[in-house]
């Protein structure tokens, strides 16, 4: 597509609803107060569909959504510590609608998240039948999480594995790795490179820059594409807002410690808003030390390193039915050292130096009065990732350096229909342009030589990722029904003077069929079974060295996987409390494995034995999760979740690698007063002795498997007007443990306080 006609079309986008928008329209407007005693509720966030641009309640409580056409809107009231409210309007030609909407505190989460990742539009979880939750910045400010996925095991059926203490890849339901889809903002963190197994590319989101993170579980392909064999997980940023009438400018600083000079962490948040603009930006600094683990087994080095971040985000009201977004983000980690592969592996240096990541994107939403162009939406974003590997055995005088550059532009494009008020298409379209920059050299330390060598990657390779998508969304009576398809080509290509040149387009097709049927007012019963796939990437085709317990030479002839996912499900909520119960079972078919290979005729490459990568795997995942929620009095609150999963690798009649062990947490919470709270968390794991072959190669595991454990955590919090202070107290009993697969042990016993101070 050329610039003018790529221009052209965002010009479109533009003027399509101004040219459609005829009529007399009408406005709803009015406040939001707290029940019972009516006090107005400020910052309230307000989602309206059909489409139309979100708002958040003013100082006053006050909201107003002008310029609307006739017809049928259900507002979406949400704010942490509230129990969330939907309200019907049906709103006549120049009509006027004046709501009082009162909402009434809770400390209950589950079922009162309103979430966009599982249908692309603001919905209750408790009315989608998706496996969905979210952890939102009430979650963050009371954890304090030390990197962004290790906020993640918070939200149930969520595994962490850490390979390094710079690292961290989630399991959604045994799968991790490039077979779960990371977005940030809506837009794919996984790239062309993004590896197999566990990874560390979501350390580079700073937690200091979400105001949610949303967890789909299950399925995803439909509308997100290749990857989300696993799930989908959304990194939103907070919206900068606007004011409800004057101009409003607010500032926040934060820090952390922690014992043993584990962490230093300050931030700066500044914000800007008109009735019209609103601007938010901020920067971290962070300095992590060496971890120190628990029990005897003292400080891990290295491990520590440093990070800088900083973002910046627009939000642009050009009339009441075109909104602009503008956003930029940077993330730099200048040496992260992998602590596995000096304490066993046998290197005196290896490192990740740097790793760092950029983003910057424009979305332009468009809202009308036309049944079949409610909603519009493009969005064109560029994001570059940065890694380079520094590795030099203790036997060894040579230094290997690699270097991996990958610049993505991303074009979106989506249509939302609403024929009906309980009739909503969503079509859409996408693309992903990666380059690759891949570089290696061998540093002589002793006479200060270099040699050139071939990089991980072909270098120059590039990757296009293009599908397009169409889901539809029905409510009849007590049925909830929703169904889509998606259909998806990746086209490689890469020259390769070493391994012959790769020219590949695998194409895929995905989708789903869901169902929520109401039981009852306060009882869902839902059910998914969908289609899921990952299309081979530039890291499983032309991958050339090492990994965990081997060298990969290239496989240039991969095909998709796919995955079949049957799901069935309750939800339920009552006064007070709330559960919910998900079982699950996962085909998998043609998954892309490691099995051993040669490299110029030899099974062994510079000591460690030679693999390269195969579809040659059948398997299936099972299991199920279950979570709950309820206060126990007027100041208790009690939280628990659980998760079981089971991976077979039929074709070889052995279990799948790296299957998390049952596990769970269970956290009690406590009210003494106005301002203050008090918490105690247990978090647990089980025995992992399934193991498979890789697992049992894998010099992470122990031999026979990875121990049990259980993790005591306190925690206190103080709220004194602008201020919040947190101090916790973690790993009480000072457990020696590791999560199953890990590279890094837990944390030993550790005291750690916070601070928070807006004005």
């Amino acid at each position: 597509m050329t610039r003018n006609a790529f221009g052209a079309g965002l010009l479109a986008v533009a003027i399509f609803p101004l040219s459609v928008f005829g009529g007399q329209t009408g406005v709803i407007r009015g406040k939001v107060l707290q029940s019972p005693e009516g006090i107005p509720l400020p910052d309230v966030a307000i989602a309206v569909s059909p489409g139309r641009p979100a708002a958040h309640s003013g100082a006053d409580g006050a909201f107003s959504f002008p310029s609307l056409p006739p017809g049928r809107y259900v507002l979406r009231f949400q704010r942490a510590g509230f129990i969330g409210r939907e309200v019907a309007v049906d709103l006549e030609s120049g009509e006027t609608e004046v709501l009082e909407v009162f909402l009434e505190p809770t400390r209950l989460t589950l079922h009162e998240e309103i979430t966009v990742t599982a249908e692309r539009d603001p919905r209750a979880t408790f009315q989608s039948p998706a496996a969905v939750g979210a952890l939102t910045a009430r979650d963050f400010a009371e954890q304090w999480p030390r990197t962004a996925p290790e906020a993640l095991p918070e939200a149930a059926g969520v595994w962490l594995q850490k390979t390094n203490h710079g690292g961290g890849s989630p399991f959604l339901r045994g799968l991790t790795g490039n077979q779960v889809l990371a977005l940030v903002d809506g837009i794919r963190l996984n790239n062309a490179t993004y590896r197999y197994g566990p990874n560390q590319y979501l350390n580079t989101v700073d937690p200091f820059t979400l105001d949610r993170i949303e967890i789909l579980r299950g399925f995803g392909s439909t509308l997100y594409g290749s990857d989300a064999v696993g799930g989908v997980l959304n990194f939103l940023s907070p919206s900068p807002g606007f004011s409800a009438r004057e101009t409003e400018i607010s500032a926040s600083a934060r820090g952390k410690l922690v014992g043993g000079d584990m962490e230093k962490t300050g931030r700066l948040d500044v914000r800007f808003r008109t009735p019209r603009v609103g601007l938010l930006g901020g920067i971290s600094r962070r300095s992590f030390g060496d971890l120190r683990a628990g029990g005897e087994l003292g400080v891990e080095a290295p491990s520590g390193y440093e990070e800088t971040a900083a973002d910046l985000k627009s939000l642009a009201k050009l009339n009441d039915n075109l909104l602009l977004t503008a956003a930029w983000q940077s993330v730099r980690q200048p040496e992260v050292p992998a602590y596995d592969q000096v304490a066993q592996r046998g290197y005196a240096r290896y490192v990740f130096s740097p790793q760092e990541r950029r983003l910057a994107y424009v979305r332009v939403q468009a809202f009308s009065a036309a049944p079949f162009a409610r909603e519009i939406e493009a969005t064109v974003s560029w994001q570059e990732s940065d890694e380079g590997r520094e590795k030099r055995k203790e036997s060894s005088d040579r230094l290997q350096k690699e270097r991996d550059r990958v610049r993505t532009l991303g074009i979106q494009f989506q249509l939302r229909s609403v024929p009906r008020p309980e009739w909503i298409l969503t079509t859409g379209c996408e693309l992903y342009a990666d380059h690759v920059r891949s570089a290696a050299e061998e540093l002589d330390m002793t006479t200060g030589l270099s040699l050139a060598k071939r990089g991980l990657y072909p270098d120059g390779a590039r990757a296009l990722n293009l599908a397009v998508y169409h889901a539809q969304s029905l409510e009849v009576g007590r049925f909830g029904l929703k169904a889509g398809l998606r259909h998806n080509v990746v086209a490689i290509e890469a020259g390769d003077d070493l391994f012959g040149d790769v020219d590949l387009a695998p194409a895929a097709l995905a989708g789903h069929f869901s169902l929520l049927y109401r039981l009852s007012g306060g009882l869902h019963a839902v059910f998914n079974l969908s289609r899921s796939f990952r299309a081979p990437n530039i890291n499983d085709l032309s991958s050339f060295g090492a990994f965990d317990y081997g060298i990969e030479v290239p496989a240039p002839d991969l095909k998709p996987e796919t995955g079949t996912t049957l799901e069935a499900g309750l939800k339920s909520r009552g006064k007070g409390w709330a559960s919910a119960l998900y079982l699950y079972r996962t085909r998998l078919r043609d998954l892309i494995v490691r099995i051993e290979s040669t490299y110029l005729g030899s099974p062994y490459y510079d000591g460690d034995r030679v693999y390269r990568k195969a579809n040659r795997q059948s398997a299936y995942v099972q299991g199920f999760e279950a979570e709950a929620q309820g206060e126990i009095g007027p100041r208790w609150r009690a939280v628990m979740h659980l998760t079981y999963t089971f991976g077979h690798n039929t074709d070889d009649d052995e279990p799948m690698r790296r299957i998390p062990p049952f596990n769970g947490r269970a956290r009690l919470e406590y009210d003494p007063g106005p301002g203050f709270r008090i918490a105690a968390e247990w978090i647990f794991a089980a025995k992992q002795s399934r193991l498979s072959a890789g697992d049992i190669a894998d010099h992470r595991i122990p031999e026979g498997g990875t121990p049990g454990w259980q993790v005591i955590n306190l925690l206190i919090q103080w709220r004194p007007g602008r201020f919040q202070w947190t101090a916790g107290l973690q790993n009480v009993f000072d457990e020696a443990y590791r999560t199953h697969g890990s590279g890094i042990d837990g944390p030993g016993r550790c005291l750690w306080t916070a601070l928070r101070w807006g004005w």
